[in-house]
């Protein structure tokens, strides 16, 4: 709004200016006259005076002149702020009369959803040569890697399930094989590299249907250490294990799975192509909190990923069982089914994942015929196939420790693995039956008399 001086006020100013400048220099015009009048008195009497009267006025002028000076002042301050009012009201009635917008606040744009991991991709040993599962303890590891084995990697078989662990419980690994003392796991590599051989020659014959060998191996760096500085030849075949397991056995059905608690570049590769061949599943909240504060091994949790994990995290709200998966050099959600203590999804009917070989276990009251069938087609048993009847005729119930133990030379040189892969052959040629003691398989001839004990 524009301020204007009214005409009273104008006139009110000049007035008030013009009678403190007038009074002002009168009472100085006053002196001066005083001041001539003392110069030219007579007597004493008169100068005094004069000169009293000269001091007087100039004492009162000076007053006078300075509330002419601040009237002025005011007087022209007045007048530049009514002029500041003016042109203000002058420059916002020369805009355009356009409307006012009010700008609504600026919404977040909504983060682009990944889609969630299919688990079956698993399946496909090429495209997913190395497995891991990284979480702390009691993240739920031993759950997602049996169900991993007997659902996704093998299907509708009954995989045989080895965990290599020194601390390995049985209740963590029900239905799976544990070895837990680092001697026994180079004994059990070493077997497993002979039932890899025997595979790669079917292999090579045409044979595709085998059944699944699935290895976990807590630590793996950590372990396979620890087992190749035992000696040269332990040296020799973990090197030999890990690059079978990694390589060939894709084609014979065995998998290896790392399980660990912790990121190491030892257990997944350091290098960028390493990285890439292996497939890390990071299960459960503590797991993913692991993935996203990486800046080492995969670097989620570096700077430039920070749009990354936003994509993640909300890409996982709502999901019950979160998971996040690193494939093939880039990252995945993931939602893990509901896993019984086992492993086994709940909800489903659970099969039966006890060691495939026992299932070949029979009652001893199985009949001989199979055996004397065999006979009448000619099957040709090595010397220590038939050691082991031998042997077991004579004393029943046999462990490989009994075997290598007996002082024959059949069993000479060989391993407990190699006796045991024995046992098998002969279980499948109905020769004889087979039991678990500890998770070790045990051997028993048909031909065998439970009364000739003792």
């Amino acid at each position: 709004m524009t301020h204007e001086l009214h005409t009273s006020q104008i006139k009110h100013f000049i007035d008030a200016n013009f009678r403190a400048n007038i009074a002002s220099w009168g009472l100085l015009a006053g002196s001066l006259i005083l001041l001539a009048c003392a110069s030219n008195a007579t007597t004493p009497q008169g100068k005094m005076g004069f000169f009293a009267g000269t001091l007087a006025t100039a004492l009162i002028a000076q007053p006078i002149r300075k509330i002419a000076i601040d009237t002025e002042r005011s007087g022209n301050d007045q007048a530049d702020l009514s002029q500041t009012a003016f042109q203000n009201a002058f420059y916002a009635a020369m805009k355009p009369n356009a409307p006012t917008v009010a700008l609504a606040p600026s919404e977040p744009e909504p983060v682009e959803l990944l889609p969630l991991f299919d688990w079956t991709e698993l399946s496909d040993a090429d495209e997913h040569p190395i497995l891991g599962i990284v979480s702390p303890m009691g993240g739920g590891k031993s759950r997602l890697a049996r169900y991993l084995a007997r659902y996704i990697l093998f299907p509708g078989q009954n995989p045989e399930i080895s965990v290599f662990d020194i601390y390995a419980r049985q209740d963590d690994w029900q239905g799976c094989s544990i070895v837990t003392e680092h001697e026994e796991m180079i004994e059990a590599m070493g077997a497993d590299l002979d039932v890899i051989a025997t595979r790669l020659q079917e292999y090579r014959a045409g044979k595709n249907d085998f059944v699944g060998v699935f290895r976990v191996v807590e630590e793996g760096a950590d372990t396979f250490k620890t087992l190749q500085a035992m000696s040269k030849d332990a040296q020799k075949t973990v090197d030999s294990w890990v690059s079978k397991f990694t390589t060939v056995t894709r084609k014979i059905k065995a998998r290896m799975c790392i399980v660990s608690v912790k990121l190491s570049g030892a257990d997944f590769g350091t290098g960028a192509e390493s990285r890439n061949d292996a497939t890390i599943i990071f299960p459960g909240l503590k797991g993913i909190a692991k993935a996203m504060t990486d800046d080492r091994i995969f670097k989620l949790g570096a700077k430039q990923n920070k749009e990354l994990r936003e994509q993640l995290k909300a890409s996982l709200a709502g999901v019950k069982r979160p998971a996040l998966v690193y494939s093939q050099g880039r990252w995945f959600p993931a939602s893990v089914p509901d896993l019984d203590a086992n492993g086994n999804p709940i909800g489903m009917a659970p099969i039966d994942f006890s060691p495939s070989i026992d299932r070949l276990n029979r009652l001893y009251e199985m009949s001989t015929d199979a055996y004397e069938e065999a006979d009448d087609e000619g099957i040709q048993l090595s010397p220590i196939q038939e050691a082991i009847l031998e042997l077991s005729i004579r004393q029943g119930w046999l462990k490989a420790k009994d075997c290598q133990r007996s002082g024959w030379g059949q069993f000479s040189g060989k391993s407990a693995g190699e006796i045991r892969s024995e046992f098998l052959t002969l279980i499948e040629l109905s020769l004889g039956v087979g039991r678990f003691d500890s998770d070790r398989l045990q051997f028993c001839s048909d031909d065998w008399n439970s009364d000739d004990e003792g």
